[in-house]
């Protein structure tokens, strides 16, 4: 008795890796976004991070000087160059007068940085009050502009 020794076709081993190409391609797509958005974060989470140090900064002076500051820093382990610039302006309004609070002051820090070809920007603002009374109400924006 002879036995059939059996084996696939070339057509069923071609048909098999086609199906495993349809499969494999669009997980690769997933892993580059994934690494993609992985770095955007990254640079989001930096950018906070300078945002609210300059933040403390100015507030940590008590009474912050009128006026621009600006710099920048640049991030070692990327090729990402954030630009950050801080504007302390006279921040007296009819409706806050009421309030007595002489002095006040408004803070705005915004920090700017390149991803891939799109110019991002995380803004921050805090109100300060150099006498006894206080406010530090913190609101974060974060704006992306193309």
């Amino acid at each position: 008795m002879k036995k059939c020794a059996r084996a696939f076709t070339l057509m069923e081993v071609l048909v098999a890796l086609a199906i495993t190409a349809i499969g494999v391609i669009p997980l690769l797509h997933l892993l580059v976004i994934s690494l993609s958005m992985m770095d955007s974060a990254s640079c989001l989470s930096n950018a906070s991070l300078i945002g609210n140090a300059k933040l403390a900064e100015m507030v940590s002076r008590g009474d912050p000087e009128l006026g621009i500051e600006s710099g920048v820093i640049d991030n070692e382990n990327s090729n990402v160059i954030y630009q950050w610039q801080v504007n302390v302006i006279d921040a007296r309004e009819e409706n806050l007068m009421k309030l007595n609070l002489d002095g006040l002051k408004k803070i705005s820090v915004c920090v700017l940085w390149n991803d891939g070809q799109r110019k991002k920007q995380v803004s921050m603002t805090t109100f300060i009050c150099p006498d006894e009374k206080r406010i530090d109400t913190v609101s974060q924006d974060k704006r992306v502009s193309q």
